[in-house]
Formats: structure tokens, C-alpha cells, sequence
């Protein structure tokens, strides 16, 4: 394997040196509708070489001398356009993208001087104009002007789009579940199995074509479209050889060099690469000797049979078992480092039998540490009247992390004829996070002066997408269209070994004494013993799609194409949970007092030494007063596990649609269609006493979009479609997850229904220049069965949940805008703002449940409605760029700021929780040295905005608080 990737990468490398000639490049497209034409050519007549253009429009022409030439550009029914003054020099590609007129009342060539062709503003426009539904985009030629470095970071450039933790994609202001994220048309699996959005860091930009945006939704697109969805496109046939490499590294205020960054005790060969080598895994013996652990009782009895003399084997076991989960409970302390990452990428085009084979390989590697100090935790609840909210839970929070993410993408596509082209693709993800937290403060249940918890876990997830690809055109009627892909997804989340303790706390100090604390680990105060947890989960899912477009000829204003095509998608899911908690030693056995045995209390503030393996298991012997030896054991655990924490899962979704576009002459565009999906998908728990759950549904989705070219530069269109959103397999499934000892546990919901949305959208867009644009929109939504995450606290416990409600509405009014400043000065036409700015209402129904509660509970105010989970009544984002291109140098500031939003709700007599209003301001810096070397300068959240979740009208009670830092990145890349 090692042999076979040198070999490749010096062919690329020699591929590239024989490529010293010049080439030209580009697409050609129909000027009126943006579509690409297939087919055409281009030819340079004074050196007789020439191209057509193969299935994506695109063109290029290899081995072209050094020079100035003239280019012709040509199709059936199309005005022949001539591209004077194109100067091509060794090694370098030349890129023009020629649009063609279709009146062929007027014969004349049309002339023009290649200065006057801006490549990346016809390219976007273009595929703005063509758009049947309201779409935004960036190309390529954007991505690498901004100098950035994957697709996520890209996103925040796109109007209407916004990136959650640096990886997920949200469009309008609506959460995770109502967004799409697609790379080539095909839905990206997210590496989290417990999110909907996939992760967009893991595209390197030197892979991408293009990124798209769509809000409004036709019959093609999948069911589960609702805020919009963003779709990838990667490059299948690079013009010419290209390589990349680059390096970063960044510092954070609030955790890199830190003397005193905590982490997991237990340390790995390979946790730098994210991966366990088996430190944490489960040891054998815990499954071997199951039936002497299986409950607390038959430890019990294998305790008191292990003291005796005669019983060694039991007294094995017992050892054997207790030192299989030896890794510390107790945090260590380290000095963190700086944040570092490496990225690569490659790729080349190459002749195969005389046809073209494109080959693109990318490959990232970050490693990333990150401290939250003072953080605050709570839980209140209400006493009957929500202004009124009494303490349940009080806690200050330091919790670090250390993340290595490891990514990489392989793409082959051979074009086996100009209009047929196969491709293959592999993209794998591999993220591995250490997370270690400690908690302290009040809490009701426990009775105590001081609660304490602390807990340390690895969850590595993984992810291998592999797709198979074709796209064919065939020269019948005015062009079929023939596109398919089929694909293997395998994705993962394992934790292994997570360790989770907590305790209580007296204050033994007097009135005006410092605080002096006494420990204890009293369960029914503190709700659980030290437990080692152990997860896997693995999803795998199998996806095929089909595509074909017909356009029928016609010389009348009047013309028709039709698409239709269905979709096949099965995913099955295991979920295993094991269990291990302590057991409580007695003071003495068999007459004799545990001597040997250090106790909780017994070892102050140094929680090591009681979780030290020389205080588990077998300790020693000793003699009793008959003279009879009696065995001494530390710590021991008993197997918890349960089968309702196991769970298998199966969804599987079949789509079939139809859809035709009716142009009414050059000023009116129709396209109507009906999508089919079935849904089946259901969740059995390993414990058959409980009840599966189902959701068995047949939707049908018609979609309706109309475009009415006022002018050149100016559309309205209206769109009306119905889409739903599925709960993910996790919510439904009958399973109750603890997070942590004191916090809130994560249930699932057998019950819950899918979500059906009519969605209805009104837009004016305006382009004054390529490039350049302005909108306004309006929108409706209406939501039936959505689905809430509730937070409900019941004597002492709390629980997160997704429930459905009866309805819920959104509207709003959306502008956006780019534009650049050379209408004041040429000078300042690299100087370009753009802004989106929402304004929305939300209303969601309010369970009956909850308002019955409200009236039992006498309130003068019964609310029936509240508002929609996730949704904030004003967003704003708004970005400054400007491209300095004589000294290679580009500088953008991004901005970003919402307005509260829901993110609990929490039951009819405590308050709601509302995630709080921040502003985020980015700034990127990137320059260029000479055509190989750029360094970038980046900082992100400069104004160290806090992450604030409260209770309504209780601002200063928070479910959650804390401050990330600002960061300061540096980057240096090289290209060829």
C-alpha cells in the first residue's frame, strides 16, 4: 500500500513537469437560462487545437504554446462568440468561462477582449441565474481568495448560512434537525450519530468546486428539507496538476499554556491520534466471570465467601475483576500546549486509453485543547407560580477537552466519452475527544454543604463514506440526462471507559472559619457509586439514488423539461451499554476490621489514593480470633448492566418523484413536482418487557416554484413546498442515558412522530453586477406534530426529552445583500459587504398536559403558546471583506448576532430556559508571497462572548454559563 501511494504521488508529480505548456480551461453555458452547454467547442485556429465541452459544460485545451491567441467558441443554434487577446504562459492554466446567446436571428460574430471576462463572478452568476429554486452560492475561485481551509469555514461567507462549533451547518436561524448537508447531491452522514448536520471541516477547499445553499424546496430534493440544505460539489477532473500543504497553529486565551489543565488519568500510547489503544477497553475477565459480579448481591456473596481461606478461585475472581477497571478515577494535571494542525492535498488529471482520469486526494490532521474555568451550572424549579423558582441545583464547572480529528478524501473519476463519466469517492473521518469535567456547589437532594462530581471519558466517533457515482447525457430529444450514485456509509461513537464519581461534603469549620469539608460517598445522597461505563454504537447504512432529466425540443416561447428519478436508503444500528459500579466494602469480615482499606473519608481531597489500585481488590490477610486467616479486599464492583441500555435499530427510506419546468417565453418559469417517501424506522430495546418503537409513514410532498424575470438583473419568485423532518434514531429509542451523577439524564421517546412542514416563500432578488446581489424575502412556515426537547424535574431527578406538540408556526421577513464599493471608486471594487439580516416570529403549541397544570395551578394567565424551539426572533450576520490583489493580501471580518431563543421546555410551573443573545466577531487575514506561499492570520471570537442558557425572566439563574476565549491562529500554506 505504502509502495503503491509513493508511486502514485511521483506520478503526479512527473505528470506535472511534463505539463510545461499552457492550457485554457473553462465552461461554456447558455447566457439566457446559466445551464451548461454539452457539446461545444472551443478552438484556437492559428495553432489548430481545440476542445468540446464534456458533460458538466466544461472545456480545456493542453499543449498550447506560450502566446497570445485568439479563442472561437461555437454551438448549434448559438451566436459563434470570439475571445480575442488570451494570453497564455508555460505551466499555467488560462480559465474563461464563455456564455453563449441563442438568437440566431443576428449571425454576426460576437467580439470580445478576454481583460473584459471576470471568470468568477460569470461562473456564480451563472449558477445563480439557472437556479430553479432559491439558492445562493460561492465558487471556488471565492474560497481561495478568503484563505480558508474547509468547507465549514467557507459557510461564513454564504448569505443565510451560519456554522455551530466550528463544523455544522444552520440555515435561517432554524436548529440541527431542519438542516441538510450534501456533498455531490448525496445526504452527508454526520460522524456525531446524535446530530442531523454532518461536519463540514472534514472538505479541504482544495477539493471544492463549488458550495451551494438552497431554501426553497422542488420534488428532487429528499423530504427532510426544511431551513434549506447546503450541497458540496468536489472537483472530479482537475484542470491541471495541483498540491497543496499547510500548516497552523493557534492559541487560546482561555487554554492553551496552562500549567494546570486537567484531563483524564488514564493515558494511551495513541490518544494524540484520537484513537484508544486499549487502555480503556473492556477487560475479558468482567465478561467471564459475569455470573460472581452480576448484582450487588452476588457480590455481596462473593465477598464474604473470598475472605475465606479455602475459597482462592473466588478470591481471584474478585481480584481479577476489580483490577479489569484500574484506570484512575482522579483527574491528572498537565501544561497544554499550543493547538496545531497539518493539512495535504494533491491531484492531477492524467490520460488513460486516451481518455481523461481525474485523481484528488486530501488529508487533515488537528489536534486542539480547550479549558472552560468558572463555568456555572443549575437546575430550578417551580413552586407553583414560574416567578417564583426554588434552587434544586448550584454548581461552578471546570471541564476541559483535548480533540484530535483525522480526516481524508480520495476521489477518482474517468470520463470514459465526453458526455459519460464514473466516478468513486471515499471520504473517512476518524474524531476523538478526551473530556474531562469537575463540578462542585449545591445540591438539594444530596443534604449536604457540598455536592461534588467528576468525570473523565473518550468518545471516539467514526465515519467511512464510500460512493460510486455516474453521470451520463445522451443526444436524444434536446439531451437526456442520466445521473446515479450509490453508496456504503459505516459510522461509529465509542466510550470506552467512562468514569463518573460524586460526593458530599460537611463543613466542619465554625461561623467565621474557612471552610473545611469532610467527604463521604453516601448513595442515597448522592444518587450513585463510582461507575465505569462502557458505549458502542455503529451505524451502517446503504444509499442509492437516481436521477433523469429530459428536455424536449421546441422552437415556440413555449418549453418543457421533465425530471424524475427515486431514492433508497437503509440504515441499521447496534447500541451496547455495560455498566460497573462500586460496591460498598464493610468496615470487617470474618471478625477482622479492614485495616488495609482506605476509606473516602479517609483521604481528604486526595481522591487518587481511594481510587488507587493499591486499594482495590485483594489487600491482604489477617488472622482472626480463631486463629482462622481471613481475606482483606479494597474495592470492588458489582455489573450493573441492563438490558434496556441495549438497543437495535433500522430506518429505512424509499422516495420516488416527478417534476416538470414550463418556460412561458424568456419572462416566466413554472416548476412543479410531487415527491413519494416512505418511512419506516423503529428502535428495539434488548429488554422484551418493553414496547418497540414505529414510525410507519407514507408522505406525499408536492413542491411549486415559479420565477418571473422582471428584467436581466432582477427575478420574484414564489415557492410553496411540504417537507418533513424525522426524529433520529436515538429519540426514539427506548433508552434513558446518564450523562453525569447529578445531571440531567438523556431519555428517549418511542413514541414520538415525524414532523410535516408547509413551507411558503416570496422573493425579489436583484443582481446589479456579477457578483453582486440584493434580496428580499418572505416566508411561512407551518409545522404539524413538531418535536420540543423537554427539561422536567421530578423529587430530585431531572430528565431531557423530545416530546411532540400539536402545531407550531415561523414567518419572517429576510434581506440580503452583497455588494462591493467601486461604485465610489475603481479602487475600492475588491472591497465587498455583504449582510443578511432576519427578522421572525415563532409560535408553538404548548403541550395540553402543561396547560392543564397551569390552570390546576390557579395562574390569572393561562399561555397556551410559546415560542418555536430553536427559532430567534432577529439574526444577523454581516461580513467585510477586502482583497488587496496587488499585494496578494485579503482581510474579512465576519460578524454574527441572534436573539434569544428556546432551548428547554421546561413544564408548565418552572420558567422556560432561553439560550441568551452573543455577538461573534472573526477576523481572517490572509497574504500571499509570490505564486506558491501564503500565511494567514486568524482570530475567532474576539469579543469572548458568553455562552449563557437561563430560565425565563430569571437571568441570573442559569442552566448553563461559561466563556470559550478568543483564539489566534497562524497558518502557512504552500501550493503548486
Amino acid at each position: 500500500m505504502k509502495r503503491s501511494l509513493q508511486a502514485l504521488f511521483a506520478l503526479m508529480l512527473l505528470s506535472a513537469e511534463l505539463f510545461a505548456q499552457g492550457s485554457i480551461s473553462g465552461s461554456i453555458t447558455d447566457k439566457e437560462s446559466g445551464e451548461e452547454i454539452i457539446g461545444g467547442t472551443a478552438y484556437i485556429s492559428s495553432i489548430q487545437k481545440g476542445a468540446a465541452s464534456d458533460i458538466y459544460g466544461k472545456y480545456m485545451i493542453k499543449g498550447v504554446p506560450a502566446g497570445t491567441y485568439s479563442l472561437v467558441v461555437k454551438y448549434i443554434g448559438y451566436r459563434e462568440q470570439k475571445v480575442e487577446g488570451v494570453e497564455v504562459k508555460d505551466g499555467q492554466v488560462t480559465e474563461l468561462n464563455i456564455s453563449l446567446v441563442t438568437d440566431v436571428s443576428e449571425l454576426d460574430v460576437v467580439v470580445v477582449q478576454a481583460s473584459q471576462i471576470n471568470n468568477n463572478q460569470t461562473a456564480l452568476l451563472s449558477m445563480q441565474r439557472k437556479a430553479l429554486a432559491v439558492q445562493d452560492g460561492i465558487s471556488v475561485s471565492e474560497i481561495k481568495k478568503m484563505g480558508v481551509s474547509n468547507a465549514a469555514e467557507s459557510m461564513k461567507y454564504v448569505t443565510g448560512a451560519a456554522v455551530e462549533d466550528g463544523k455544522y451547518m444552520v440555515l435561517r436561524g432554524l436548529g440541527d434537525r431542519y438542516s441538510l448537508t450534501q456533498m455531490n447531491g448525496v445526504t452527508m452522514p454526520s460522524t456525531d450519530p446524535y446530530r442531523n448536520s454532518a461536519s463540514l471541516d472534514l472538505v479541504p477547499t482544495d477539493m471544492i468546486d463549488n458550495i451551494v445553499t438552497v431554501k426553497t424546496f422542488t420534488a428532487d430534493q429528499p423530504g427532510n428539507f426544511t431551513g434549506g440544505k447546503v450541497d458540496i460539489t468536489t472537483k472530479s477532473l482537475p484542470e491541471d496538476f495541483y498540491m497543496n500543504f499547510g500548516v497552523s497553529t493557534s492559541f487560546n486565551t482561555n487554554s492553551n499554556l496552562k500549567s494546570d489543565f486537567i484531563t483524564d488519568g488514564a493515558e494511551g500510547k495513541l490518544d494524540w491520534l484520537g484513537y484508544d489503544d486499549g487502555t480503556r477497553a473492556k477487560s475479558k475477565y468482567l465478561d467471564f466471570y459475569k455470573s460472581y459480579i452480576s448484582n450487588a448481591s452476588a457480590v455481596a456473596n462473593a465477598y464474604i465467601e473470598a475472605a475465606k481461606e479455602d475459597n482462592g478461585q473466588v478470591r481471584s475472581i474478585m481480584d481479577i475483576t476489580a483490577r479489569s477497571l484500574d484506570n484512575p478515577y482522579a483527574h491528572r494535571k498537565i501544561s497544554s500546549p499550543l493547538n496545531t494542525g497539518v493539512n495535504f492535498s494533491i491531484g492531477n488529471r492524467f490520460d488513460l486509453f486516451g481518455k481523461p482520469l481525474g485523481v484528488n486526494f486530501g488529508f487533515k490532521f488537528d489536534r486542539t485543547y480547550s479549558l472552560v474555568e468558572g463555568g456555572e451550572t443549575g437546575i430550578y424549579e417551580g413552586t407553583g407560580k414560574q416567578d417564583n423558582l426554588q434552587s434544586q441545583q448550584e454548581l461552578t464547572m471546570t471541564r476541559s477537552s483535548v480533540s484530535s480529528n483525522l480526516g481524508g478524501l480520495l476521489s477518482l473519476a474517468y470520463q470514459i466519452a465526453p458526455n459519460h463519466e464514473i466516478s468513486l469517492m471515499n471520504m473517512y473521518s476518524h474524531d476523538g475527544d478526551i473530556v474531562a469535567t469537575e463540578e462542585s456547589g449545591f445540591w438539594l437532594t444530596s443534604g449536604r454543604d457540598l455536592f461534588g462530581t467528576q468525570s473523565s471519558r473518550m468518545e471516539m466517533r467514526t465515519l467511512n463514506n464510500t460512493q460510486l457515482s455516474g453521470k451520463h447525457y445522451f443526444e436524444v430529444f434536446d439531451g437526456i440526462k442520466f445521473d446515479w450514485v450509490g453508496g456504503y456509509v459505516y459510522s461509529s461513537l465509542e466510550e470506552p471507559d467512562g468514569r463518573y464519581f460524586a460526593y458530599a461534603g460537611t463543613n466542619q469549620a465554625g461561623p467565621n472559619e474557612p471552610k473545611r469539608y469532610t467527604y463521604s460517598m453516601p448513595k442515597s445522597e448522592i444518587g450513585s457509586l463510582p461507575s465505569n461505563f462502557f458505549r458502542d454504537l455503529t451505524d451502517t447504512q446503504m444509499n442509492f439514488k437516481a436521477d433523469v432529466t429530459i428536455d424536449f425540443k421546441s422552437d415556440s416561447w413555449f418549453k418543457v423539461s421533465t425530471k424524475f428519478g427515486g431514492a433508497y436508503s437503509k440504515k441499521e444500528r447496534e447500541f451496547t451499554e455495560n455498566l460497573y459500579s462500586m460496591v460498598e466494602v464493610p468496615p470487617s469480615i470474618g471478625g477482622v476490621a479492614n485495616d488495609s482499606y482506605l476509606r473516602f473519608g479517609d483521604v481528604g481531597e486526595d481522591f487518587g489514593r481511594f481510587f488507587s489500585t493499591n486499594n482495590s481488590g485483594l489487600l491482604g490477610v489477617s488472622i482472626n480470633g480463631d486463629g482462622e486467616s481471613v481475606y482483606l479486599m479494597g474495592n470492588i464492583y458489582s455489573d450493573l448492566s441492563s438490558d434496556q441500555n441495549t438497543y437495535t435499530g433500522e430506518e429505512t427510506i424509499v422516495a420516488g418523484y416527478g417534476m416538470g419546468v414550463f418556460e412561458f417565453g424568456p419572462k416566466f418559469k413554472l416548476i412543479g413536482g410531487l415527491r413519494i417517501e416512505s418511512t419506516e424506522m423503529g428502535a428495539k430495546s434488548k429488554d422484551t418487557r418493553l414496547e418497540e418503537s414505529k414510525i410507519e409513514e407514507v408522505d406525499f410532498l408536492p413542491s411549486l416554484n415559479t420565477i418571473i424575470k422582471l428584467n436581466e438583473k432582477m427575478n420574484l419568485r414564489a415557492a410553496y413546498g411540504r417537507t418533513l423532518a424525522r426524529p433520529n434514531m436515538r429519540e426514539i429509542s427506548p433508552f434513558t442515558m446518564l450523562v453525569g451523577i447529578g445531571k440531567a439524564f438523556e431519555a428517549g421517546n418511542p413514541d414520538l412522530k415525524r414532523t410535516l412542514i408547509d413551507n411558503y416563500d416570496l422573493r425579489y432578488e436583484f443582481y446589479p453586477n456579477p457578483g453582486e446581489l440584493l434580496a428580499v424575502s418572505a416566508y411561512y412556515k407551518k409545522f404539524t406534530d413538531p418535536i420540543v426537547r423537554t427539561l422536567l424535574t421530578n423529587t430530585g431527578t431531572t430528565e431531557i426529552k423530545p416530546i411532540n406538540v400539536d402545531e407550531a408556526t415561523v414567518y419572517g421577513l429576510e434581506a440580503e445583500m452583497r455588494k462591493n464599493f467601486g461604485f465610489i471608486t475603481p479602487e475600492l471594487e475588491d472591497l465587498v459587504f455583504s449582510t443578511n439580516i432576519s427578522f421572525i416570529f415563532s409560535e408553538s403549541d404548548m403541550a395540553k398536559e402543561e396547560v392543564e397544570a397551569q390552570e390546576n395551578a390557579g395562574f390569572t394567565d393561562v399561555e397556551t403558546t410559546r415560542p418555536f424551539q430553536g427559532q430567534s426572533p432577529y439574526i444577523i450576520n454581516a461580513a467585510l471583506s477586502y482583497n488587496w490583489r496587488r499585494l496578494q493580501w485579503e482581510n474579512s471580518f465576519a460578524f454574527n448576532y441572534f436573539g434569544e431563543r428556546l432551548a428547554f421546555v421546561t413544564g408548565a410551573l418552572t420558567s422556560d430556559v432561553y439560550e441568551q443573545p452573543r455577538p461573534s466577531l472573526n477576523f481572517v487575514s490572509s497574504k500571499g508571497f509570490g505564486d506558491h506561499l501564503k500565511l494567514s492570520v486568524k482570530a475567532t471570537n474576539i469579543l469572548n462572548m458568553v455562552y449563557s442558557k437561563s430560565y425565563k425572566d430569571h437571568e441570573e439563574k442559569y442552566y448553563s454559563r461559561f466563556e470559550r476565549g478568543t483564539t489566534f491562529s497562524l497558518g502557512l500554506s504552500y501550493s503548486l
